[in-house]
C-alpha cells in the first residue's frame, strides 16, 4: 500500500525544523497502520480477551436516556454505519449503559457532526 503523507497532514505541526519534519515524516510512515484516516475501515482484533470485574455478580443495567428525534435520528445512522462496517454487533447482553452523543468541533464544511 503506498503511504501518502498528505492524510496525516493535520498531524504535523507547522514549527518542525527539517530535520525534525524528516523524523516525523519516517515515523508516520513506520507506523502508518496505527492512525485511523477517516474514510478508512477501522479494523478489530481478536489477540486479547478481556473480562470486566464489578463488584457483584449482578449485570450493571442504566435506563436510557431520552433523546430528540434529530439526535435519534442521528444515532440510527451512526449504529448502522458502525454495524456495516463491523465495528460493533449486536449483543444479548443483560448490561446496558447509557448512550450520550456530543457535537463535535465544527469543521470547514460547517455540517453539525456527532460522536
Amino acid at each position: 500500500e503506498k503511504f501518502e503523507l498528505t492524510e496525516f497532514k493535520n498531524l504535523m505541526p507547522l514549527e518542525l525544523n527539517t530535520e525534525e519534519s524528516k523524523r516525523l515524516q519516517n515515523f508516520l510512515h513506520k507506523n502508518k497502520n496505527t492512525f485511523y484516516i477517516e474514510g478508512q475501515n477501522l479494523t478489530t482484533t481478536n489477540c486479547i480477551k478481556h473480562k470486566i470485574i464489578t463488584k457483584s455478580d449482578r449485570p450493571i443495567y442504566c435506563k436510557n436516556y431520552r433523546h430528540p428525534q434529530i439526535l435519534e435520528d442521528e444515532i440510527e445512522t451512526q449504529i448502522n454505519d458502525m454495524l456495516k462496517q463491523n465495528i460493533i454487533r449486536h449483543s444479548k447482553s443483560p448490561y446496558n449503559f447509557p448512550l450520550w452523543i456530543v457535537k463535535k468541533k465544527s469543521d470547514n464544511s460547517n455540517t453539525q457532526k456527532w460522536r
